[in-house]
């Protein structure tokens, strides 16, 4: 048996991680919790993980029948279900809780020390999310449909790549040596605590020797390696990492959610694969951490990565909400070419917006082209590059050279919309969290201008014209920092460019409006009602005779058939994002009828040079996106 190493570099083992996945002859063991996590996973990324297991040799996919039992104990417990509203549950329980006690600690001092005008506003921000707490618990809720399909497509999934193991020698042999093995914490499974399943892991661990052991033996072919794929945590599984060394050659401490971590299989899992089953290297690896290694290959051979929902789905959006306030101040002068944009290599000229001045003084002698003129290419380049862990460090390092007044806050703005826009993985999803993470942190003035540049990306180019078609997927996040009272500042100066450049809109944000006519016609009878007509303002935006390829089709934005329908509260959410309009902004009465199409019909699109800013004749082809 080999001691691990202390210190373990990540690089190396991403490398031979991905040499292992190339080999046809490598064989991945899926178990009970991925198998699990695959049926409540988004069916996008459950989709990117299903082709690609088709897309490796034949039989190379391997399921333990151990792991197929337990399966099938949590489907006809319905344990998946019962989980998530377990954990939705509390999560709303400990949220009211920390509500109660946080209106109890609060008085009109310490709320004004923080930032609010008083209690009363502190307050209301309290109970504003609690109140956003609720609305997105809604999305677990009548979820049962779409749970019973993932449930039959992983059944469907399973069954043709399940081992063919005799469990009675491994059930016989666990009898008598399983109490050994845990008084003496032999892995796998010593610190399994469930008495129902105490021995799984270990049965799961000899079906894995037996199936390459028959697989290796006799044939004098090289080893086969194996990858166990787990969505558990696995600490008797694994030797996890004291320090590893990052991608820049530095030692730190390993990052788990951020999967920059090296977590080799246990020193005796490793002596006894290498003994019994004649293999060659053994893993053990997370769906976080092989999704984290199949987009670094293909990002490094020039690759468009096929796992990019799969990637968002197993990261939470750690780095934006770990913010590392650096006491230190920006990185020194002598970093050097090649560095970070956090780098002194890389300033900018300082902020335009001066850091004590009131906001809407400090945004008043602005034009879009002075917002959108910030040169950003080469930190675009790096974060565009850069894997999800490594966009920590570039992200830090821009934040330090704003704090330090080293960087302009339209520039940062710019490169928040610009990776958005770009589509790099994760954003502009934690655009909002960001902002919040920096309020405390930097001036009014200084929050507002990079807000600015963010919305203002919606609507102008990179020379300060008005686009034709403003940015769909960055507004439908950005938009709703309008309720924020920080940023008002912000929209109303954008209001300022859009009425500038005579740019039409159902909906501007930074107006006096906050509410636009919306209508929807049916034909009466029947369920769900045919849709005759639907206006936002005074134009119609469902348009006929579109043909079957067009991406504006209902059908298409949908992602259903007219058979299947919609409800009126899914029709309102595809308007307001398509054209940009705050949800609260449209009339709930229609959110209760259920509506179906004829299979022709689809959307206007948006049209900035027209009244109202809706076109059924805009080239659909001609989308900034």
């Amino acid at each position: 048996m080999q001691l691990d190493p202390f210190v373990r570099d990540y690089p190396v083992y991403v490398d031979e991680l991905i040499q292992a996945l190339q080999k046809p002859s490598t064989r991945l063991y899926l178990d009970t919790s991925l198998l699990m996590w695959l049926i409540r996973l988004g069916s996008q990324a459950r989709d990117e993980f299903l082709e690609w297991c088709k897309g490796r040799a034949p039989a190379s996919i391997r399921v333990p029948v151990w792991a197929a039992h337990e399966l099938h104990r949590h489907v006809i417990g319905g344990t998946i279900r019962a989980n998530v509203k377990q954990t939705v549950s509390e999560t709303q329980r400990k949220y009211a809780e920390f509500t109660s006690m946080a209106a109890e600690r609060a008085d009109d001092e310490a709320c004004r020390a923080r930032g609010y005008t008083g209690r009363s506003s502190y307050v209301g921000e309290l109970e504003k999310s609690a109140a956003v707490l609720k609305n997105l618990s809604q999305m677990f809720q009548s979820d049962d449909e779409s749970l019973r399909g993932a449930t039959q497509e992983i059944i469907e999934f399973v069954n043709p790549h399940l081992l063919t193991s005799d469990l009675n020698p491994a059930v016989s042999g666990l009898s008598v040596t399983g109490e050994f093995r845990f008084a003496h914490r032999m892995p796998p499974g010593f610190e399994d605590k469930k008495e129902e399943n105490a021995f799984g892991d270990a049965i799961i661990w000899e079906e894995i020797v037996q199936d390459v052991s028959a697989a290796s033996s006799g044939d004098g072919s090289a080893p086969i390696d194996a990858i166990i794929v787990s969505r558990d945590k696995k600490k008797d599984w694994v030797s996890s990492a004291p320090l590893v060394r990052n991608a820049y050659g530095k030692t730190q401490n390993p990052d788990h959610d951020t999967s920059l971590d090296v977590s080799l299989p246990h020193p005796l899992l490793v002596h006894d694969f290498a003994k019994r089953g004649g293999g060659g290297r053994l893993y053990v690896a997370t769906p976080a951490f092989l999704a984290t290694a199949l987009h670094r290959d293909a990002r490094k051979s020039g690759r468009v990565s096929g796992v990019q929902h799969w990637l968002a789905a197993s990261h939470r959006p750690e780095f934006l909400t770990r913010l590392i306030e650096d006491e230190k101040g920006p990185a020194s002068k002598d970093q050097g070419p090649g560095s970070p944009p956090g780098s002194a290599s890389n300033v900018a000229p300082p902020s335009p917006l001066p850091p004590s001045a009131n906001s809407d003084e400090a945004l008043k002698g602005e034009t879009s082209s002075s917002v959108m003129g910030a040169n950003i290419g080469e930190e675009v380049r790096q974060l565009r590059d850069a894997l999800p862990q490594e966009q920590m460090a570039l992200i830090e390092g821009l934040t330090q050279q704003l704090l330090s007044g080293g960087l302009s806050a339209f520039a940062f703005g710019r490169v928040l919309a610009q990776i958005s826009l770009e589509r790099v993985i994760g954003w502009p999803d934690q655009i909002p969290a960001l902002l919040e993470m920096l309020a405390p942190r930097v001036p009014g003035p200084m929050l507002n201008g990079i807000t600015l540049a963010v919305i203002t990306s919606i609507y102008f180019d990179r020379y300060g014209e008005p686009l034709g078609r403003p940015m769909a997927s960055l507004g439908a996040v950005c938009l709703s920092l309008e309720s924020n009272p920080g940023l008002e500042p912000a929209f109303r100066c954008l209001a300022r460019f859009l009425a500038e450049a005579d740019v039409k809109l159902p909906y501007v944000p930074g107006g006096s409006a906050r509410s636009v006519k919306y209508t929807v016609d049916a034909i009466a009878g029947g369920t769900p009602r045919v849709l005759r007509d639907v206006r936002i303002g005074q134009l119609p935006v469902l348009a006929d005779s579109l043909s079957a390829s067009s991406a504006r089709r209902l059908t298409a934005v949908f992602g259903r058939s007219e058979t299947d329908g919609c409800t009126g509260q899914e029709l309102r959410s595809l308007l307001a994002r398509e054209y940009l309009i705050p949800l609260g902004a449209l009339s709930t009465q229609y959110d209760q009828t259920r509506y179906t199409w004829s299979a022709d019909r689809g959307l206007v699109v948006m049209d900035t040079g027209v009244d109202g800013g809706l076109s059924a004749f805009a080239d659909e082809e001609d989308n900034n996106e």
